[in-house]
This record gives structure tokens, C-alpha cells and sequence, in this order.
């Protein structure tokens, strides 16, 4: 069963019910509320007529019980011995009915106190005494008719299965507009979540409102929100992934290239000498270049190695924290100048903010790669810049500006420009591919480029 027509058969027995429990009420509350309220509307009448006697004669008193007129009312001032000395309506009789002769008796009955309520059928009375201004002491008597309650009753006995009908047709009509009204938004909701479910492209579920119906439709947009989040978060990682595996083939491929042609050399070297063929016959000369190209080849072998431990490590959490910048690079500047062969180079450090939250050990190794390149490649009695402003490392140096062909291959592993080639000035051609896989899991954007006069290069970190 569908909730709006749960709400509509819920809230048509609760009306119905509670009609009723209304109509029950009135059939048992009523005589006894009426008969109260025209109780304290005698005594009301009685105080009011009593407090206008204060400080007037016997004359005065009667002349105003015998002008106060009232249909509704009667009044009797006895005396002290309950002889009826004035009344307000001279023919009581006709407006009030007794039921035998001990309730006319009753009236001129000395009273047990000085105020006394006592009820007749279709009469209420009220006594009480009180004194003129001579201290004599009278009793006043105001009787109040009270219509036949039973007729009411019965009339309202007769009418219960109108009001019952006309409460239940209307109690249905009000329940199901609320019903309709009330599961709407639920529909609305129901109908979104679908949506979402078959991942539909821009699916909200704002509901207007502050209830409970808003709230879940607010948060089932929070969740749809967050689970397309993960399920980027998921795609992207699965496209880093694929990219790693991708790089580490050709980081693989591209150093057994490396590793094959020195090989090759020191093969033809060693047949050469085995066959003692012209040259070759210097076994003392090619022996040691034979040494010389397995050193290179161990020193190789030995920064493959290392790279590949961490690029293997790239990809694992790391924690960040905040760190001195100037402190992580001052170092790296002392380092770099006590290189032999470098002639005289100075640098530029100006950071304008200190703190940077990032992984010390990561960024040094990126800062390293940078600024050992900048350095072994700028020009004597040059000076290289490094500066930090708005989360930007810039490190610029004065050195020949490398052309477009060698910049869309300078982040490759094992590329060197030719004029770098000698490995014992050039390196492995493994720096700067590293600086790329580490900046690219920290989602740092790099560039290198040649600086505005055309004059040396520049290379920037955006952290």
C-alpha cells in the first residue's frame, strides 16, 4: 500500500475518532457545565443586588428589589424570621414551576448559613443574608429557571448521525488532499533517488522546507554529491594508476636500451682483444675502457635502481607537514657550491613566506634535481634566483635557452640533450624524470621554460 493512501486512511479514523469522543463529550459534559454556569451566574446577580444595599434603608432596599425586573430572574427579601417582606416578580408562579409543596415551603425556611446554593428541579437558588444600615438582618433569594436539559440531549441524540456523516465526508475530503498534499514531496524524492541510481548526469533533490522530509532530501543530495566524488576520486586514481604503469614500462624499456648498447660496446671490445685484431692487440688500453664503461654501467644500474625504489614509493600516502623553506633550501645552496669545476656562481634566495605545509623529504628531492641542473648549467660568474611568493617556486638561472624539440622531451627518463651526453657531466637523464612523477602525485604544476629576454631558463613549482 502506497503512503498516501496509509496517511489518508490514518488521518479519516483519527477524524472520525476524534468526532466522536467530541459529540460523546458534549452528550455527558453538557448538563453538568450548563447547570454550573447559571450557579455562578446566580451568585454573580445575588453579590451584584447585595453590594448596591450597602448603607440603605429598609424603603431603599425594597424599592430596588421591587425595580429589578428580569425575566430570567426572581427576587425574595425575607426577614429574619423567613416572612417574604418584597419580590420582583409578584406572580412568580407563572415563570416558575416546583415540583411539590415542600419546595415552596423550602423558600421561607430559615437558612442553615448565611450563604447557601440549593438546587430544585428546573430551579437554582441563591440565599444570603446581609444587614441595612440600621443593622437589621435580611435574607435575599434569587431564583434562576433552568431550562430541560434532557431536551437538548435528546436533540443532539437526533442529530449525531448528521453531524457523524457530514464529520466523516468531510474528515475524508481534508484527509485525502493531505495525503496528496503531504506525500508529494516524498514522491519527489523517490523519483530523484531513481535518477541518481542510474547515474544521471545533474540530479539534485532540493526539497523546500525545514522538516524531516527536507533534511533527507538534503542529505541524500549530500550522499549522491559525495559518492560522484568518490567515484572520480576512483577514476582518477585508476587513470594514475594506468599512467604509473604506463610510465614504469617505458622507464623499464628505456633503461634495458641503456643498459644494452654500453653492452654491446664492451662485447665487441672484449672479441676484439680476444681475437687480437689491429688495435685491439693494446689489451692493457681497451681493458680499461672496458673498466671505465662497467664503472659507468655500475653507477647506472646503481640510479636505476634508486629511481625505481622511488617511483615505486610514489604512489604510497605520504604525511605533510609544515616546514622552513629557506632552511630545506639552504643546504641544497651550500651543497651545490662545493662542486668541483663549477668556477664562480652565486645565488639569490628570496622567499617572502617561510612556512610551506608539504613533504619535506619529497620536495627536497625535487629541489635537489632543480637546483643542481641550474647550477652545473648556468654561466660563470652567473647568479641563480630562487624565490617563493603565492605558493610559487621559481628558479631561474643565466645558461643557453634549450630549443622547443629538446623541452618536449626534457622530462623523459634517460634523455640527455647532446650537450649533455657525457655521463660523467651530464648525468643518467633520471633527474628531471623523477621531479616530473613526484610533482604529478602531488599535483604540482611545473614548467620550464625559457625566461622573458631570452637569456636562461626558468623552472616553476606551484605548491
Amino acid at each position: 500500500m502506497k503512503i498516501w493512501m496509509k496517511n489518508f486512511f490514518y488521518t479519516t479514523g483519527i477524524i472520525s475518532l476524534v468526532s466522536l469522543v467530541t459529540l460523546l463529550t458534549l452528550y455527558l459534559w453538557m448538563p453538568s457545565y450548563y447547570e454550573n454556569k447559571l450557579k455562578k451566574e446566580a451568585t454573580s446577580k445575588t453579590e451584584e443586588l447585595i453590594s448596591s444595599f450597602e448603607k440603605k434603608s429598609f424603603d431603599e432596599i425594597k424599592h430596588i428589589i421591587d425595580s429589578s425586573l428580569d425575566f430570567n430572574y426572581a427576587y425574595k427579601l425575607l426577614d429574619k424570621n423567613g416572612n417574604l417582606l418584597s419580590e420582583s416578580f409578584p406572580n412568580t408562579s407563572t415563570f416558575f414551576i416546583f415540583d411539590d409543596q415542600k419546595n415552596t415551603e423550602e423558600l421561607t425556611k430559615e437558612p442553615s448559613s448565611k450563604e447557601l446554593i440549593t438546587t430544585f428541579p428546573g430551579l437554582i437558588i441563591q440565599r444570603k443574608s446581609f444587614k441595612d444600615k440600621e443593622g437589621t438582618e435580611y435574607t435575599l433569594v434569587t431564583e434562576i429557571y433552568s431550562q430541560p436539559i434532557s431536551d437538548a440531549k435528546r436533540v443532539l441524540l437526533d442529530l449525531a448521525p448528521y453531524i457523524i456523516g457530514i464529520s466523516l465526508l468531510l474528515g475524508m475530503i481534508a484527509a485525502l488532499i493531505y495525503s496528496k498534499l503531504s506525500t508529494k514531496r516524498i514522491r519527489l524524492v523517490s523519483e530523484n533517488t531513481r535518477k541518481m541510481v542510474d547515474f544521471e548526469q545533474d540530479v539534485t533533490c532540493h526539497i523546500s522546507g525545514k522538516d524531516e522530509i527536507s533534511d533527507l532530501a538534503n542529505d541524500i543530495t549530500h550522499l549522491n554529491d559525495t559518492l560522484k566524488e568518490a567515484i572520480h576520486s576512483l577514476e582518477k586514481e585508476v587513470d594514475k594508476r594506468k599512467e604509473a604503469e604506463k610510465n614504469k614500462a617505458y622507464f623499464v624499456q628505456s633503461a634495458a636500451h641503456e643498459l644494452k648498447t654500453p653492452v654491446a660496446i664492451m662485447s665487441g671490445l672484449v672479441e676484439g682483444m680476444s681475437l687480437n685484431i689491429g688495435k685491439y692487440q693494446d689489451h692493457e688500453t681497451y681493458l680499461k675502457k672496458c673498466q671505465e664503461l662497467l664503472n659507468q654501467q655500475t653507477k647506472l644500474i646503481s640510479e636505476i635502481t634508486s629511481v625505481y625504489k622511488l617511483t615505486e614509493s610514489v604512489n604510497k600516502k605520504k604525511s605533510l607537514e609544515k616546514v622552513n623553506l629557506k632552511d630545506l633550501i639552504s643546504p641544497l645552496i651550500e651543497a651545490n657550491k662545493l662542486l668541483p669545476n663549477q668556477g664562480k656562481k652565486d645565488f639569490l634566495l628570496n622567499i617572502s613566506e617561510d612556512s610551506v605545509l608539504v613533504n619535506p623529504e619529497d620536495l627536497t628531492r625535487i629541489l635537489s634535481n632543480i637546483i643542481n641542473n641550474a647550477y652545473r648549467y648556468s654561466f660563470d660568474q652567473s647568479q641563480i634566483k630562487i624565490t617563493y611568493q603565492q605558493k610559487m617556486i621559481t628558479i631561474e638561472n643565466n645558461c643557453i635557452p634549450l630549443e622547443e624539440d629538446i623541452l618536449m622531451k626534457i622530462f623523459d627518463p634517460f634523455y640527455r640533450p647532446d650537450f649533455a651526453r657525457n655521463r660523467n657531466d651530464g648525468g643518467s637523464g633520471l633527474g628531471l624524470f623523477f621531479v616530473k612523477q613526484l610533482a604529478d602525485f602531488y599535483q604540482y604544476e611545473i614548467s620550464f621554460t625559457p625566461n622573458r629576454e631570452n637569456t636562461g631558463m626558468v623552472f616553476k613549482i606551484n605548491l
